[in-house]
């Protein structure tokens, strides 16, 4: 059964945040109408399965301990994903395969490569990736920046959807390589 609210209405949000929970509650009943999940401000450190979540478009996993993540494949309405100042080393599988976002802040994490076969360039609605202070190789944000270079047609637009501030490689600041000349119309 779905889980309504006062009016009979199926409920669309379920907020979590700053109630100082180290594990996600036990939400019974269908979960795809749910498509605000807030879990911010906690102490969690895992989660499990968000696959029920099948109408999520926004998720909310800011200021945790997290240090792994669930697949996020399966989550195909996703828009948004706040994952930031968690323990995280890297993105969760899948992610790229959620054609509908628009957005990811995993700001201040411990990211340092994408070794889990994330393609950027796959999210052709993306409008705001923002990977700022974490500890990101040269290799990898050459990679990532390659990634979203070959699949946009608009290259001036690239500054404002791609912060990579603050991240300490080993020869100290990154310098992003210059983008491809454009060659469409």
């Amino acid at each position: 059964s779905s889980l309504t609210n006062w009016t009979g209405e199926p409920l669309t949000s379920a907020d979590f945040s700053i109630l100082g929970l180290s594990q996600m509650p036990t939400i019974e009943g269908d979960l795809s109408h749910i498509e605000i999940l807030n879990l911010g401000d906690n102490l969690l450190t895992t989660l499990p399965s968000l696959s029920d979540f099948s109408g999520l478009t926004n998720l909310h996993l800011e200021d945790n301990l997290l240090i792994s993540l669930p697949y996020f494949g399966n989550l195909g309405s996703l828009e948004t994903v706040d994952l930031s100042n968690n323990q995280l080393t890297q993105l969760p599988d899948g992610l790229t395969i959620c054609q509908n976002i628009t957005e990811i802040t995993a700001t201040y994490n411990l990211l340092t490569d994408f070794n889990n076969g994330l393609d950027f360039g796959n999210l052709t609605k993306l409008e705001t990736l923002n990977l700022a202070n974490n500890i990101l190789t040269t290799e990898s944000l050459d990679g990532l920046i390659d990634q979203i270079w070959s699949k946009r047609i608009d290259f001036s637009a690239l500054s404002p959807i791609l912060n990579i501030s603050g991240n300490s490689t080993p020869s100290g600041n990154y310098i992003a390589p210059p983008p491809p000349p454009f060659t469409g119309y």
